[in-house]
């Protein structure tokens, strides 16, 4: 209900086309108690039908199907109502600068949802200086990506005590001097 109060607006619309919209929602799978049913509601009612297929477009030049779109809707229909602009410039760095299949974002589009200046590149540059120094151990990257900045400084940084990897994450999140 926070996004009726927050972004009362967006649901203002026609009752013929709000309940059109509802039903398509419903169709997708999302239960209407939840709340990624109202952010599933508020994409569908707040982007154009040439918006969502530019969007659509944006995602095939990355590889994936129109399904592959859907399923990540799906998990994460907030992702949809990100500009073009931000869904590419992350999308390259991920695959073009990470080496990550396309597929994999896919499958967790909430990576899409951090800020690549502030939390994506960070904390990625940071894992590649850990891989570098052969500190090759496992991590989950919604894990990286999904901490809060202190849980991320407890769990990655702190661990390692090296002064020359808290300078680089201090460097790429803009904090150094």
């Amino acid at each position: 209900m926070t996004k009726l109060v927050v972004f009362p607006r967006v649901f203002v619309v026609n009752s013929d086309k709000f309940r059109r919209t509802v039903e398509e929602v419903k169709k997708l799978g999302f239960n209407p108690l939840k709340h990624n049913f109202l952010i599933a509601l508020q994409a569908l009612l707040q982007i154009s039908k040439s918006t969502w297929e530019r969007k659509f477009n944006v995602f095939k030049q990355w590889g994936w199907s129109g399904e592959d779109t859907v399923s990540a809707f799906e998990k994460c229909p907030k992702f949809m109502m990100f500009s073009e602009h931000k869904i590419t410039a992350t999308m390259n760095f991920f695959v073009n600068t990470m080496g990550w299949k396309s597929s994999y974002i896919a499958n967790r589009p909430v990576l899409l949802s951090y800020s690549l200046e502030r939390r994506i590149i960070p904390r990625c540059s940071f894992l590649q200086a850990l891989l570098s120094k052969g500190l090759n151990e496992k991590f989950s990257i919604n894990l990286m990506l999904g901490s809060t900045e202190k849980e991320f400084f407890q769990r990655f940084v702190i661990p390692y005590e090296d002064p020359c990897l808290l300078k680089l994450y201090e460097e790429k999140l803009g904090l150094s001097e």
